[in-house]
């Protein structure tokens, strides 16, 4: 058993509380007079049901393999800033030094060639089709 599930057994057989199970309770957001907590969030804090694990733990998705989730690939050029990625995509990267590595490669335009001259017109001759 796990310290958690030691500790709510120890305490139910000396107090008789009865700390509730997230099979009774559901897995969802934690709602008032829970003894316990049943949500992703209750790890964080030490509070989940002895069953949580068992009874509403899934396996987190696997990543998408198409993009990097810290690319300009995944977040799109031009995106507004956000404090929350560790990179960036927009026109102010390059001056604030926290473009995404791929920045350069999905976002800017390649140099642009200098137009080519359009072919010169063919002579033309008399209307009889010489010159």
């Amino acid at each position: 058993t796990s310290e958690l599930e030691a500790t709510q057994s120890n305490l139910t057989a000396v107090l008789g509380w009865d700390w509730g199970s997230c099979e009774q309770y559901g897995c969802g957001p934690y709602r008032w007079g829970q003894l316990c907590g049943c949500e992703p969030r209750c790890l964080d804090w030490g509070t989940c049901c002895g069953d949580y694990t068992q009874a509403c733990h899934a396996p987190a998705p696997a990543p998408s393999p198409s993009a990097s989730p810290a690319s300009c690939a995944a977040y799109g050029c031009g995106s507004a800033y956000s404090r929350q990625r560790s990179c960036q995509c927009n026109e102010r990267c390059a001056r604030d030094g926290n473009c995404c590595a791929d920045y350069a490669d999905e976002c800017q335009a390649p140099p642009t060639t200098s137009p080519t001259s359009p072919p010169a017109p063919a002579p033309v001759g008399p209307s009889d089709g010489t010159l």
